[in-house]
């Protein structure tokens, strides 16, 4: 009733708090973790392949460097 609560408040809030988040992914150590679960599923994977002798084609793997990361919207 006294402090009133728009629409364009909550975007500006939203804006914000998406912004700060993705500027603190980078320092938080994610990106290093998302990497060594990915190679341990890709390790899994393989483990499981082998088994049944078949052989996994690592040609459509592409890991990046450190460069530009962002998410995905």
């Amino acid at each position: 009733m006294f402090n009133r609560f728009e629409a364009a408040d909550l975007t500006d809030l939203h804006t914000k708090a998406k912004a700060h988040i993705l500027d603190k992914i980078p320092e938080s150590g994610l990106y290093n973790i998302a990497k060594q679960e990915a190679l341990e599923a890709i390790r899994l994977i393989e483990n499981l392949v082998e088994t049944i002798g078949w052989t996994l084609d690592y040609s459509a793997l592409k890991i990046e460097g450190d460069g530009d990361k962002k998410l995905l919207k």
